[in-house]
């Protein structure tokens, strides 16, 4: 079986929709101040669920639900790896400078 990567994300069409749904994330956490960012992840599913279904056609099947769900979980998993990356050590204590 020979399975060629992009054959997969145009069948899938992971990586548009995925952009498309961090896009709306960054949106809805920079425009709407008021809005709670724990729902961003809630509101991107539906969002990357009808994107890939409008990509494929309005075929409702397993696998373009699937993508979906993987679409909005790529945009939030990269996400939180580059904020996590660009993202200065905050939260952790200072440590103390040692005297001599």
């Amino acid at each position: 079986m020979n399975l060629d990567i992009m054959t997969f994300v145009e069948q899938y069409a992971l990586i548009p929709v995925a952009a498309v749904c961090w896009l709306m994330g960054w949106l809805l956490k920079h425009v709407w101040a008021d809005f709670p960012n724990r729902f961003i992840p809630v509101v991107l599913l539906p969002i990357a669920i009808v994107g890939v279904l409008w990509l494929n056609g309005w075929a409702v099947t397993p696998e373009n639900i699937l993508a979906g769900i993987c679409s909005a979980a790529v945009a939030v998993y990269a996400h939180q790896t580059a904020k996590q990356i660009v993202e200065k050590d905050a939260d952790l204590p200072a440590t103390p400078e040692v005297s001599e």
